[in-house]
């Protein structure tokens, strides 16, 4: 009797803390304007992560031009000894904590979900209020945490 009661609770109290993906998006972007690369990476899919680790693979072939770009778009001072020593961790922290990143982001109120929509594992999230400027942000659920999906990166980034 008392493993049934464990089993409901664990499953009660896992279910009161589950969150939605519009909560997910949420706290992705929250994460982003503060400069939390560990927090941002653990609402990333798999996929998501796979796309980071393939775009710093070719930032390594050629990192004296990679850093010329970034080191000229960016205003960086990165060296080629740093770039080679980049983990997906280090790339993403230094992209969301950059100064012509954080300048160029709207004000946080501009990209509060406004809802979402399930497909299965997957979910549109639907960032903004006005129904002529709503964006869509596909989330896809991993385990029992919803993520951004590739695709949303990928447009992103490239």
């Amino acid at each position: 009797m008392k493993v049934f009661l464990v089993t409901i609770l664990a499953v009660l109290t896992g279910s009161a803390f589950a969150m939605d993906p519009d909560q997910a998006f949420d706290n992705l972007i929250d994460a982003m304007y503060q400069g939390d690369a560990e927090v941002l990476m653990s609402y990333l899919s798999t996929e998501s992560l796979g796309l980071i680790d393939f775009i710093l693979v070719t930032l390594k072939m050629e990192p004296a031009e990679s850093i010329a770009e970034m080191n000229d778009g960016l205003d960086l001072e990165i060296t080629v000894e740093e770039i080679e020593g980049w983990t997906s961790f280090d790339f993403v922290e230094v992209f969301i904590t950059v100064q012509p990143f954080v300048d160029g982001l709207p004000p946080r109120e501009n990209l509060l979900s406004s809802g979402f929509e399930l497909h299965g594992d997957s979910s549109m999230v639907f960032v903004g209020e006005d129904s002529l400027n709503v964006s869509r942000i596909l989330m896809v659920k991993e385990e029992d945490d919803w993520k951004l999906d590739q695709r949303a990166i990928g447009s992103f980034m490239m």
